[in-house]
């Protein structure tokens, strides 16, 4: 398209954007994986792309100072439904509007809630989805609200641990923090 004088067009500039949102996310640039999101939502024409844009927009709205919802409305994801699973755009954005989810019943001391979202994500579903240190922090909360501290920071550290291996997500400015706070 560019040899031709045009420009790549809205889904290609929507995943872009996504993708962006993404990194910068990673990067713990919560303004600017906001900004990146709401461009993508704004040019996606394409369901995949606008689903890991909204997922993206709410886990950065969880896990900022800000005190509200991460995202509207009431309807909650009950786990992920794309046929690519956590591999897909789709499976991915699912995954963290999930954990938003959770972040937001953290702040709420709805246990049941958090519950549900722990069992929703699995901590493979997370690594795969490039967030396996929120969930890790959202099941050590989990344990130092409702359960034994001592045990909830063994798990904590436990999967660090093993995660560690094979991804330096907790070197990231991202899970570094996140881990911290747990």
């Amino acid at each position: 398209r560019s040899r031709t004088g045009h420009g790549p067009g809205r889904t290609t500039q929507a995943i872009f954007r996504a993708y962006s949102a993404r990194l910068a996310l990673a990067r713990g640039d919560i303004g600017r994986a906001l900004s990146e999101a709401r461009w993508a939502g704004l040019l996606s024409d394409w369901e995949p792309a606008s689903v890991l844009a909204a997922g993206v927009e709410a886990l950065a709205m969880s896990i900022s100072s800000d005190d509200g919802p991460a995202r509207g409305g009431t309807d909650r994801l009950k786990g992920v439904d794309s046929i690519l699973g956590v591999r897909g755009l789709k499976g991915t954005g699912q995954v963290f509007e999930i954990l938003a989810d959770g972040n937001d019943a953290l702040r709420r001391l709805d246990r049941s809630e958090v519950d549900r979202v722990l069992a929703a994500i699995s901590t493979e579903d997370a690594a795969i989805a490039g967030v396996w240190s929120v969930r890790a922090a959202l099941a050590g909360f989990r344990s130092a609200l409702w359960g034994k501290v001592s045990v909830g920071l063994k798990l904590l550290s436990a999967e660090i641990a093993y995660e560690s291996i094979g991804d330096r997500e907790q070197d990231e400015p991202l899970g570094h923090a996140i881990l911290a706070r747990a």
